[in-house]
């Protein structure tokens, strides 16, 4: 249970990240045209 909490945890913190490296580019290249 503690494990199968740790791994959900964890995805969700790479999810997060994922999606903040994506809308990061998204403005990138908004702002770049």
């Amino acid at each position: 249970m503690d494990l199968h909490r740790t791994l959900v945890i964890s995805d969700q913190k790479t999810s997060i990240a994922l999606e903040r490296i994506f809308w990061d580019v998204i403005e990138c290249i908004y702002n770049g045209n």
